[in-house]
């Protein structure tokens, strides 16, 4: 795009999208990739545009962040963190047997 051009509504609705799919919180993105762009380009929005777009998104955006879940972990992740330390704490018995360091009592389980 030229300095001081124009966009057209179909290239900026591309644009919104690969913003919107690039945020952290995986519900947030769930929701535009599956009810909105999915349904954009099945043509069930025919009359979607770039405001309604950024309208839409900020709305979920503002219900995820007042209900306190905006940037929350999907539960997936919640099990690989889970499982990452579970993993550390593995790792740490076996490097301190390795080198004949006896366990804490609160470590042995």
């Amino acid at each position: 795009m030229a300095r001081g051009g124009s966009i057209s509504d179909e290239d900026l609705m591309l644009h919104l999208f690969e913003g919107y799919t690039s945020c952290s919180d995986a519900e947030f993105v769930r929701y535009i990739e599956e009810n909105i762009w999915q349904r954009y380009l099945d043509n069930d929005l025919p009359d979607l545009d770039s405001k309604t777009f950024m309208t839409r998104a900020a709305d979920k955006y503002k219900q995820r962040l007042e209900a306190g879940v905006w940037l929350q972990p999907t539960p997936e992740q919640k099990q690989i963190v889970a499982l990452s330390a579970e993993l550390d704490k593995m790792k740490k018995k076996r490097n301190n047997k390795q080198r004949g360091i006896k366990p804490k009592e609160d470590e042995s389980g």
